[in-house]
């Protein structure tokens, strides 16, 4: 295997490796925008059961004000 080769060789792996990168990097964006919806959600949902906590007198155990299981509270 001479120089040639070797340069040819190195300079394709380079360009591989350059297009997982690429590849890689698209996949973390679209991570962290999922990520981001996740947190957003799960924002939403902590304040809807602050708003039921607080609405509701909440003081005490948790079961004491779930609604049981025929509805009433």
């Amino acid at each position: 295997m001479g120089l040639g080769d070797k340069i040819y060789d190195l300079a394709k792996a380079s360009i591989t490796l350059s297009d997982r990168v690429d590849t890689l990097s698209a996949r973390v964006t679209r991570m962290d925008d999922d990520l981001r919806d996740v947190d957003r959600r799960l924002v939403k949902l902590e304040t809807i059961i602050e708003i039921y906590t607080h609405g509701r007198g909440y003081s005490g155990s948790p079961q004491s004000k779930l609604p049981r299981e025929n509805g009433t509270p």
